[in-house]
């Protein structure tokens, strides 16, 4: 029976695990862990908090700005982001899967593979409307580690490749582009057939 189009493999949705909700033994164990942090601040920071006010409005505005720097900091690389994936995506205007697909070798990929990668980077980006190339460079996008093996194994997952033996792979440590992932998960083996 030969393999179905990759338009009617499962969608993300149905793969993902639904969250387990604390028991009522492990909420008691995060609310403890919080009063004790607080607890904990007052008992270490308070002191110094009332220093601080003491010595005047200067050092107080001073303080107040070194701790928000960092949340500052965050929302601007966020806002910088936010704008460099919206440049793409007007750039890209009018591209789609297809042109993603012409970029990389028809015999040695599957298209299944193609098609969850292609998904799984448009969701992990949150623009399910950006055209992707099979050029674009991996760290580009500002994943971390945790989440790029999030969106692999889900991808693998839609694609029912095996994730076991990632070392045999002939793309192992070669992988820099999305295409070049697209390549290594289509040389993984497959778990349709077992």
């Amino acid at each position: 029976m030969p393999k179905p189009l990759s338009r009617f493999m499962k969608p993300r949705e149905e793969l993902q695990e639904e969250p387990r909700p604390l028991s009522p033994a492990g909420n008691v164990v995060v609310v403890l862990l919080i009063l004790g942090i607080v607890a904990a601040l007052v008992y270490w920071i308070g002191p110094m908090v009332v220093e601080i006010w003491q010595a005047g409005p200067f050092v107080v505005a001073l303080v107040i700005l070194g701790f928000l720097w960092v949340p500052i900091l965050l929302l601007w690389r966020a806002a910088r982001y936010s704008r460099r994936l919206r440049r793409l995506e007007l750039e890209r205007s009018g591209e789609s899967i297809c042109e993603f697909v012409r970029a990389l070798p028809r015999r040695s990929i599957d298209p299944w593979a193609v098609r969850a990668v292609y998904e799984e980077f448009q969701h992990a980006l949150g623009s399910d409307s950006l055209p992707l190339r099979a050029t674009d460079r991996l760290k580009e996008f500002g994943l971390d580690g945790v989440e790029f093996d999030d969106i692999l194994e889900l991808a693998a997952k839609r694609c029912c490749r095996d994730l076991t033996d990632t070392e045999g792979n002939p793309f192992y440590s070669k992988v820099d582009t999305l295409g070049d992932l697209v390549l290594w998960l289509s040389a993984q083996p497959s778990t349709r057939d077992a």
